[in-house]
């Protein structure tokens, strides 16, 4: 217990709930209040200090406890606190930052360790840690897994330990890198968003001290510290990942995602971004096999409905024998199909149509198979399998690669390279948890940036197995799942939301037609609609019927492409394709700048009750895009009320397929209490209303 007049009370923040404080002792400082939910309690004149530290920290010398710590410095202002700590018999020294941003509620927490001394110290352990008095809690978690991303669901904490972590350096296969945490029976609460640079993990324990009734609750969160054996150089300082801490009112993570989106487009993900051109990709047409006629017929619909990039997937290279994948690391282009050789010669077609051209590459899976592997075996790392992975923290290796995707942009006049990760870094020799890989990663695809700005470089990851902010800040955008049936992501972009920015999760609309070739009761089968198909999941053993503007306005909503056999559309199909890019491109700018409101709950995959609806507002204007779907429910009109407008401006309100000229207009007042009324006479459709500021009334 710590007497009332023997500490120091520092807050930042604006509300009873959205605010953060500290307590500082005589010789220490403590969390006291995290958004609502307490870290220390004032029990009569007396201070309980719910946990020991900020910090969890071992090193080969042993486990840092909280006497060991010294602070040296600290600095608050309005909205921060900055801290220094000395570890005098490891020569450590700990710097870290709480920053709050006034206008999102977001709290930023940074902390780095630096060595001091004179010798290394190995470091095996260093999470960022988080106490919580005895009570009961409840952990919100996302698994994630492939096609399956993002799901996900609370659970109660009960006792031991529940932890969360990513699985061979694909930092969002297993689980994302996010929780939240609330007391039960409690509306308030806290979600914690790593912005990872290697494995992680985030650890909840339950501890229960002397005298307690309930347990007391532990986080820590940061590196994995399963195989990390660091060796801190002398006068070397580590960064340690930063943590996004969130105050969530209501307790559900999905009421407060527009504050953690406007935070992360102007923060965190704040460099020289640009909208993606509408995108046309070879994969679901015929996968692997690259027939050029085929390709010829596809470049001239994709033409047709206003495409800007033809990119060639997975099967254009490789010398040798095998599949696709057993060529990975051999870039050289295939003689014996394909292309031919002959690439270079399509490219120039594709760009002649105007388009731009991209292709596809797996730059850090390497076959063994790879001549560059026979010749450089000790350039790679084993992984699983026959599968390895450069060891970038190598010059020499740094340098091939920079020199080899360098060449292919130039050789091929690129302007689109879809990055992929199919596979597990299982090992690190290092031990460690790929820090140093992702360090050296992250820094090749800012030096291909910089040195090629106007290449569009799309990141993915057998979908989305690396989806997590720190991707985001290295590419331009990235895929949100291989599993293209839209009424499957339509639930793992909602579930996205809870922790990715709408306008920078790229989408595939994926279409086949198969003619008039399926009845349809009361009509002879010559009079019939051309029947369009999709894939059930991520490849085309399953397909089932769809309603054209409900895959596209499910595929809008984030940067937007097509795949599948498109020339098989009849030319009115694609003209209502052409019809919808047009749309796409008006307001583009505005998805790519936006951030969200869910407007109904997340639900899980394979959920489809009920209605969907998100609103998407530009950060830095009056412009909203409101995408409303009605799935498997018998309702046909549904009203939504949309959020974050200013009350006293009025609104255009017009439907895609209106023009302005056939606006309603509304007070924001009316459009957040009265809603709009949308109505959708069939089950899997959906509508988009344009709603734009227009004066103040």
């Amino acid at each position: 217990m710590v007497k009332q007049e023997d500490f120091e009370y520092y807050k930042f923040g604006v509300n009873s709930r959205r605010f953060c404080s500290f307590i500082k002792t005589s010789n220490s400082i403590h969390l006291d209040r995290l958004f609502g939910i307490p870290c220390a309690l004032l029990k009569g004149k007396s201070l309980e200090i719910a946990g020991l530290d900020m910090f969890n920290i071992d090193t080969d010398l042993g486990k840092v406890q909280g006497s060991k710590f010294t602070l040296v410095k600290e600095k608050f202002t309005e909205n921060g606190f900055f801290m220094t700590w000395d570890i005098e018999d490891l020569n450590l020294r700990i710097e870290t930052s709480w920053e709050f941003c006034t206008s999102t509620y977001i709290l930023k927490r940074s902390d780095s360790i630096c060595n001091t001394g004179t010798k290394p110290v190995t470091i095996n352990k260093c999470l960022a840690r988080f106490s919580f008095p005895s009570g009961l809690y409840e952990i919100y978690s996302q698994a994630s897994s492939w096609c399956r991303e993002n799901q996900g669901r609370w659970q109660k904490l009960y006792n031991g330990t529940f932890e969360i972590v990513c699985e061979g350096g694909r930092t969002t296969q297993g689980s994302t890198p996010f929780i939240c945490l609330r007391e039960t029976g409690h509306e308030q609460a806290v979600a914690f968003h790593l912005i990872p640079n290697g494995n992680w993990v985030m650890r909840t324990m339950t501890r229960t001290g002397e005298g307690d009734s309930l347990p007391r609750l532990i986080i820590d969160i940061g590196m994995s510290d399963n195989e990390f054996r660091y060796c801190l150089e002398a006068g070397e300082t580590i960064k340690l990942p930063e943590i996004l801490i969130q105050g969530i009112d209501g307790g559900e993570p999905y009421k407060c995602v527009s504050d953690l989106h406007e935070y992360l487009l102007k923060n965190t993900l704040n460099r020289d971004y640009r909208p993606a051109p509408v995108v046309y990709n070879t994969w679901f047409d015929d996968f692997d096999y690259l027939n050029v006629n085929r390709l010829r017929n596809q470049l001239k619909a994709a033409k047709k409905i206003g495409c800007e990039v033809f990119v060639i997937d997975a099967g254009w290279y490789g010398a040798g024998e095998g599949s696709w994948s057993e060529k990975v690391g051999d870039w050289r282009e295939r003689t014996d199909a394909a292309f031919c050789g002959k690439m270079f010669e399509f490219s120039e077609e594709v760009r002649s149509e105007g388009l731009g051209f991209g292709i596809w590459l797996e730059p850090e899976r390497v076959s063994i198979n790879a001549p560059v592997f026979k010749e450089h075996k000790d350039w790679f790392i084993k992984s699983q399998e026959n599968w390895y992975y450069p060891d970038l923290s190598r010059k020499e290796v740094y340098d091939y690669y920079l020199e080899v995707i360098s060449g292919l942009i130039e050789k091929y006049g690129l302007a689109w390279i879809k990055v992929d990760f199919n596979f597990e870094l299982s090992n690190d020799p290092y031990k460690k948890e790929l820090y140093g890989y992702y360090k050296a990663w992250y820094k090749l695809l800012d030096e291909l940036h910089r040195k090629y700005p106007h290449v569009f470089l799309e990141g993915c990851s057998s979908g989305a197995m690396r989806l997590d902010l720190s991707t985001l800040k290295h590419f331009d955008c990235h895929f949100l799942s291989d599993n293209v049936n839209p009424k499957d992501v339509l639930r793992i972009y909602q579930n996205a939301l809870l922790r990715l920015p709408p306008g920078l999760l790229g989408k595939w609309i994926v279409l086949r037609s198969v003619g008039k070739t399926i009845a349809q009761y009361g009509t002879p089968i010559e009079q019939a609609r051309e029947t369009i198909v999709i894939p059930m999941g991520a490849t085309w053993e399953g397909t089932e019927k769809v309603d054209l503007d409900f895959a596209v306005r499910v595929g809008l909503a984030g940067a937007a492409g097509f795949s599948g056999d498109i020339s098989s559309l009849s030319e009115e199909v694609l003209e209502r394709l052409k019809f919808h890019v047009d749309f796409y491109k008006v307001w583009r700018s505005n998805i790519f700048n936006s951030k969200a409101y869910l407007l109904t709950p997340p639900a899980e995959l394979k959920d489809n009750k009920g209605w969907a609806a998100y609103q998407l507002q530009d950060i830095n204007s009056d412009v909203n895009l409101v995408f409303i779907y009605r799935l498997d429910d018998s309702v046909k009109k549904k009203y939504f009320y949309l959020c974050g407008l200013k009350p006293d401006m009025e609104y255009k309100v017009w439907k895609q397929d209106e023009s302005e000229a056939d606006a309603q207009v509304f007070s924001g007042e009316q459009l957040m209490n009265e809603g709009i009324c949308v109505e959708l006479s069939n089950r899997y459709n959906g509508e988009i209303f344009i709603v734009v500021g227009c004066q103040e009334s």
